[in-house]
């Protein structure tokens, strides 16, 4: 935003203005110092008294970008709000308008907000409806987009000092070409508000405008370009100044919108808005839009997590929120387990829509390395007074000592790291931290660092703090000095002493802000969020646990085995007979459990088919080349080890041993086919009822007679000879000439059944055909 200087050429009448302007700033910094002492001088009495006397209040939290359909879900949480609101100022004899705060929260992603959305809530905002209730729109960060409008709707704004917001039109398909009904509906609705200067709404959602702050004789106004000039035609002009330059989107600082007179208070924080407002902190807590209607649930994460238990996890959130839940409380008593696991486990439950259902980890003893992850990623985080958040525990060789510490802030990967500890993968851990920052932390609303921190023992948190804002943050150095307004931000003691991996108590983190509350056991846990009814423990049953055994490896295993033994018998066996059928029953229960415990699934299964395919191909179709069984045979074990795992290509050790256990799976099923096939060979035709289920064998007096028969045979005397196909040539078969019926080969094409054919050539036993 660029400014334009005063003008030099003023007449009298501005210099005096300018010199009183000068004299009254003088006096109200000669009798600040006064009025901060009478104000620190005031009893605490009363200001605790004036406190209590507040208008009830309350805040909810708009998340932007909004999405299509949350204008319906603000709507039911906007006047069940307000009915609350109306029914305590009943209740207390208060006449006075109750406040309803808006804290709009721009999360990260390239997500917008339709227009058609923003224009919704903020319409409803703005009807007469909602005139019993005096609205506040709080911005404590930057705010871009159609999510502007919302704030224009409300009587008031509250801004942070540092943070921005305009460029309304940056959520258009081309931000420097809004439409017309788009414009219109920020200038009617600033007009109507009156919030906001309207030329200042049209700058923001229009590059084409140019907004000048004017001031004259009867004080100052904002101004568009085009009617500067009609406005200098009647006022005497003191002095111009542009505050929004044609050529982008306008946008303001915190700080500016004060100055320039549309924003009413500058706040950091909630305690900040509060003060601003006259009203309690507490009132201004955000409330769960579900919170009179809830549906709970108790989910026990204790041990250590690996993947299985990780998907049990998933599996039971699923089936809960399928069920109508919208409350799951994780019960985390755990020292963590494979980092790998507990971070999928975390971005599942950070990525649950707030919206919907509520998530809170409560943590009666400890929630260590990965399970530390899992805390942090829910809603809310409640721990007991001595309970422990941190670090998970170091596995160390007998006699070995811990690896040296790099230097204070220094992250994995940069300059020197430090050795891993024995058993520990540095691979897989700088993936976890990346993963940690570029997609959990952003998703759980927490920083990267605190996060990092629980599986990193390397990282060393610092408390920072805003200068302009008095915010505070845990980060390493770092993380502190990749900030755009990292000069702003100066550090405080480290969280931990002496250097040590973090470790947080549950009074120590509800301090630092970490933990949301703390509690002295469960039941105060459910007096906390008003659970009435006692939630609902939930557990693996036993559909859960036999789809687990049955995509266990052992059981996955004799699958194979079983499915490729039948196959074997029923290839043996003329017709399609029990071994198909049991073929096919163990193949469908293998990628059936796989794809309920959720490592199978479309690509696994379409592998599979087009392996067999090919295979089959193999065997009637196209014989003896050996390219089509190949690749079937290929794409048919890849498909079976897929099935037994989570990814396609391993890129940490966990994923390692997750391999090599599926390879062990789908070679044992082999082995254990060859070994299994061997025995049905040699000992199944000679059973009393089996022997009639396979083909056996000639005995050797035969088999010698029949090889004399084909060294001698010579089929020249049929070549011209006309016959008629017996079964299709795919492209062997058999054909009849006369009463004789020999086995022959298409020539080129199949031929099918009952077709006319005429020998082409023979040599020795090999008879071609084709179709006459």
């Amino acid at each position: 935003m660029s400014l334009v200087t005063d003008n030099l050429t003023q007449p009298p009448s501005a210099a005096w203005r300018r010199l009183s302007l000068l004299l009254a700033a003088a006096l109200a910094v000669v009798h600040a110092p006064v009025a901060r002492a009478a104000n620190d001088a005031a009893p605490r009495d009363a200001v605790e008294k004036a406190v209590e006397d507040a208008p009830p209040a309350a805040l909810i939290v708009v998340r932007l970008p909004l999405q299509a359909n949350d204008d319906s879900l603000l709507r039911a949480q906007i006047l069940r709000t307000r009915d609350r609101l109306l029914t305590e100022a009943r209740e207390r004899g208060d006449a006075r308008r109750p406040i309803l705060v808006f804290e709009l929260s721009l999360q990260p992603g390239d997500a917008k907000t339709p227009f058609e959305t923003a224009l919704a809530v903020a319409r409803l905002i703005a009807r007469q409806e909602m005139a019993d209730v005096k609205t506040v729109a709080w911005m404590p960060h930057t705010v871009r987009g159609h999510g502007v409008l919302v704030a224009l709707a409300c009587e008031e704004l509250l801004v942070g000092p540092t943070a921005e917001f305009g460029e309304a039109a940056i959520d258009e398909d081309d931000p420097q070409a809004a439409g017309d009904v788009v414009i219109e509906a920020y200038k009617e609705m600033a007009r109507s508000r009156g919030v906001m200067p309207e030329s200042i709404a049209a700058a923001m959602v229009d590059a084409s405008k140019t907004a000048v702050l004017v001031e004259s004789e009867e004080g100052q106004r904002i101004l568009l370009t085009d009617e500067l000039e009609d406005y200098r035609a009647n006022h005497e002009v003191i002095n111009e100044e542009t505050v929004a330059a044609a050529g982008s989107l306008a946008r303001f600082t915190g700080a500016e919108g004060r100055r320039l007179g549309f924003v009413k208070f500058m706040a950091a924080d909630r305690a900040a808005v509060a003060q601003a407002l006259g009203v309690p902190v507490a009132s201004l807590a955000p409330r769960d839009t579900l919170a009179d209607d809830w549906k709970p649930a108790i989910i026990d994460v204790t041990g250590e997590i690996d993947a299985r238990r990780a998907r049990q996890i998933q599996t039971l959130i699923g089936q809960h929120l399928e069920n109508g839940g919208n409350w799951i409380g994780l019960r985390i008593d755990s020292a963590g387990g494979d980092p790998t696991a507990c971070l999928q486990l975390a971005l599942t439950v950070a990525e649950l829509d707030r919206r919907s259902v509520r998530t809170v980890a409560y943590v009666p003893v400890e929630a260590r390395g990965g399970a530390a992850l899992v805390a942090l990623a829910c809603n809310d985080l409640v721990m007991h007074d001595d309970a422990q958040l941190g670090v998970g525990p170091q596995r160390l060789g007998e006699g070995q000592a811990p690896p040296p510490r790099p230097p204070a802030g220094q992250l994995p990967g940069r300059g020197v790291p430090p050795p891993p500890a024995p058993g520990e993968d540095a691979q897989q851990l700088d993936a976890v931290v990346s993963s940690i920052r570029d997609s959990l932390a952003p998703r759980a609303g927490r920083s990267w660092s605190l996060m990092a921190a629980m599986v990193d023992r390397s990282l060393e948190l610092f408390q920072y703090t805003h200068k302009a804002t008095g915010e505070q943050r845990l980060m390493t150095a770092d993380a502190a000095g990749a900030l755009p307004d990292s000069d702003q931000w100066t550090r405080g003691p480290a969280v931990q002493p002496d250097n040590e991996p973090l470790m947080l108590t549950g009074a120590r983190a509800a301090q630092l802000g970490v933990a949301t509350h703390t509690v002295d056991g469960y039941d105060q846990l459910k007096r906390l969020y008003a659970i009435e009814t006692e939630p609902t423990v939930l557990a693996p049953n036993w559909a859960l646990e036999l789809i687990e055994a049955l995509a266990s490896p052992g059981f996955s295993m004799f699958l194979l085995m079983i499915g490729l033994v039948a196959l074997f018998v029923e290839i043996k066996t003329a017709g399609l007979g029990i071994g198909g059928v049991v073929f096919t029953i163990c193949f469908v229960l293998f990628f059936w459990a796989k794809y309920l415990d959720q490592t199978a699934g479309a690509l696994e299964i379409v592998l599979f088919l087009t392996g067999l395919v090919l295979i089959l191909i193999e065997i009637f179709v196209i014989p003896g080349f050996g390219i089509f069984g190949l690749a079937g045979g290929l794409l048919t074990v890849c498909s079976l080890i897929l099935a037994s795992q989570t990814f396609v290509l391993p890129h940490s050790e966990a994923q390692l041993r997750e391999l090599r256990r599926s390879v062990t799976t789908v070679a044992g099923g082999f082995i254990g086919m060859i070994a299994l096939g061997l025995v049905i060979r040699r000992y199944l035709p000679n059973a009393p009822v089996f022997n009639r289920m396979i083909l056996a064998p000639p005995p050797p007096e035969e088999r010698i007679i029949r090889t004399s028969r084909e060294a001698v045979v010579d089929y020249r005397r049929l070549i011209g000879v006309t016959g008629r196909a017996t079964t299709n040539l795919w492209p062997s078969g058999k054909a009849r000439f006369g009463g004789e019926l020999v086995d022959v080969v298409a020539e080129g094409d199949v031929i099918d059944r009952d077709t006319q054919v005429v020998v082409v050539s023979a040599t020795g036993n090999r008879v071609v055909v084709r179709a006459v």
